[in-house]
């Protein structure tokens, strides 16, 4: 049979042709293609850069740091079905994250989810990383529609934005950053909240009930689950529309919406975290839990110059020189200035579009008759105007961590708001000087520039050295393994084995040449056993394993026995744990895995 438009009506079972029903028809099909379209681009650009195929989804994308802590999360909320409580780690206790809160429960929902489907959780983690990037595009995508812009400029924007250097440099290290899809949400709550139409708002009463009141409220609980710095910027922002609606109207009513929805984004978040604050109202205060200084908040700030110049490792030389000379003159000033920052880079699209809202902001751009783009380009400068502020090394992020609080720290993470403003701002600079122009209407001249602009976006935001090393990541993790493997063979189920050297839980920082987290890799691949890493640091766990560690060999052996301990784990790249007395104590041969770096003794 051919196509059709004609919809068929399923009570009369009479072919429907009306004029309005064609109408419709075509329409929801080009948006509908258009929704693919992102999506499938998006995705065959990702399978590319990294160098995906099904066989490798279940090698860790990363297997160092902070992605072995998620990966151990992930399989504890599995093996579990919550993330804050695990028996296979922390013993002769339990571990509890209940001292390291997380907001995110809208990031762990989904893994819970995709684990329902997949029973291994390197495989989950790395589906949730690349769920974030057609995610990512669709959310963009839909924004900039709902607020008028064309097909062919939102296409582009929202690719660049899904495909942002951000991303692939985050990965799966910084797993719950990676999931920014909720960015454009909350900047369209801001644009709401800005608009002559706003949610809650009825002439000059508050209702709840109207059309967007709901779809608002809804918008903000995703957002509030969307980790505690993604909340906290969104509730920045929303500050800055309150104060721009009310300097606009000049009444206190017009920013009502905007702190309605700062008020719900926060109370979702105190629902993520409140066991966190039910434990620590019942055993107290942990003041080593998480060490935070104010000084943090200048070394995780951002440089306009960060935002602006080509990212590191860049695919083309001459780019990639000039960041690497830039970074080469950093690196002389202080030591740490570079970090988790480099990945702000916004690329050669979105720094047009953030140039341009500097200058709108700067000089107070104002068409003759209002209406798109002067009703979004307004807020957008505003808001990316305040980021700017905040973000920036000694800038208010600053401030707000020297005299209120310590724990927002990495202001750096603002940057991936920027990248939206900036890309929407481009998106409708690009439709009032380029694809609404009547000769953009010549036969092939938009796809034609649709097609230069996302090719400037790939080969500017991705690079050959973002690709994965499956054989390396593959080689460490089966490595890993085997050798667990042979523990559990080696000692009864549900025996408990005691690691070496100490190292606090979490962030450790190096002990020796053993990055933060290796001891997880031990839980990661192990199905009976417990494991002593994990006991939250300052609790009583953490601190009987750092006294106990420090006694000479033959009493650690005592104590720990004494506990139940049926073996011991060493990293041998931890530096000296006395394996020699280890082994003249205990009178066994360890195991040792292929690559020499670990040994397990069994206690007789």
């Amino acid at each position: 049979m051919q196509p059709t438009d004609e919809v068929e009506n399923p009570e009369t079972s009479i072919v429907d042709n009306s004029p309005l029903k064609r109408l419709a028809a075509g329409p929801v099909r080009q948006e509908a293609l258009l929704y693919l379209g992102v999506v499938v681009l998006t995705m065959l650009v990702v399978k590319r850069v990294l160098g995906l195929s099904f066989a490798t989804l279940d090698v860790p994308f990363s297997y160092v740091g902070d992605a072995v802590f998620y990966q151990a999360v992930t399989k504890g909320l599995m093996e579990n079905g919550q993330h804050l409580w695990n028996p296979s780690l922390g013993a002769p206790g339990v571990q509890t994250l209940f001292d390291f809160p997380l907001s995110d429960g809208m990031n762990l929902l989904m893994m819970k989810l995709i684990s329902l489907v997949v029973p291994d959780a390197v495989t989950v983690n790395n589906l949730h990383f690349l769920i974030g990037f057609p995610l990512a595009s669709v959310t963009s995508l839909y924004v900039m529609r709902r607020f008028g812009v064309s097909r062919p400029a939102a296409f582009v924007a929202s690719v660049a934005f899904a495909l942002i250097p951000f991303h692939f440099m985050r990965g799966i290290t910084h797993l719950l950053l990676s999931s920014y899809w909720p960015i454009p949400l909350a900047t369209m709550l801001c644009l709401w909240a800005a608009s002559d139409d706003a949610p809650f708002l009825h002439g000059r009463t508050i209702r709840w009930r109207d059309r967007r009141s709901f779809p608002a409220l809804a918008v903000a609980v995703v957002v509030g689950c969307s980790g505690v710095y993604y909340a906290f910027f969104a509730c920045l922002f929303l500050g800055t529309v309150a104060v721009y609606c009310w300097s606009k109207r000049r009444n206190v009513l017009f920013a009502m919406p905007a702190l309605l929805l700062v008020g719900v984004i926060g109370g979702t978040v105190l629902l993520n975290v409140a066991p966190s604050l039910v434990y620590t109202r019942i055993k107290g205060p942990n003041p080593e839990a998480v060490v935070r200084s104010s000084v943090e908040s200048e070394l995780y700030a951002f440089k306009i110059t960060q935002l602006v110049l080509p990212m590191a490792g860049h695919r083309f030389a001459w780019a990639a020189g000039v960041r690497e000379r830039y970074n080469q003159s950093i690196s002389g000033i202080g030591q740490g200035l570079l970090n988790e920052n480099e990945t702000a880079s916004l690329g050669l699209l979105g720094t047009l579009g953030f140039f341009a809202l500097l200058t709108w902001a700067v000089f107070r751009l104002r068409p003759s008759r209002r209406g798109p783009p002067s009703d979004v380009m307004e807020p957008l400068s505003s808001m990316n105007l305040t980021a700017l502020l905040v973000g920036v090394f000694g800038g208010f992020g600053s401030l707000f961590s020297f005299f209120v609080s310590q724990n927002i720290r990495a202001y750096n993470r603002m940057s991936i708001y920027i990248a939206f403003f900036s890309l929407f701002a481009l998106a409708l600079l690009l439709d009032r000087f380029a694809f609404r122009r009547p000769w953009a209407q010549l036969p092939f001249a938009t796809a034609a520039i649709v097609v230069a602009l996302v090719a400037v976006a790939v080969l500017d935001q991705t690079a050959p050295t973002m690709a994965v090393n499956f054989r390396a990541q593959s080689a460490a993790y089966n490595n890993d393994a085997s050798f667990v493997a042979k523990v559990e063979s080696s000692i009864p189920p549900g025996a408990m084995v005691f690691q070496l050297p100490y190292a606090p839980f979490p962030e450790s920082g190096p002990v020796g040449t053993m990055t933060d987290y290796e001891h997880l890799k031990a839980y990661l691949h192990s199905k009976t056993l417990r494991w002593s890493y994990g006991a939250y640091r300052g609790r009583e766990t953490d601190i009987w394993q750092r006294q106990v560690s420090q006694l000479p060999t033959a009493d650690f052996v005592a104590q720990i026995k004494d506990r139940g301990f049926k073996g011991v784990w060493v990293d041998r790249r931890g530096g000296d744990v006395k394996e020699a007395s280890l082994q003249d104590v205990l009178g066994v041969q360890p195991l040792v895995s292929a690559d020499g770096h670990l040994a397990f003794y069994r206690i007789p």
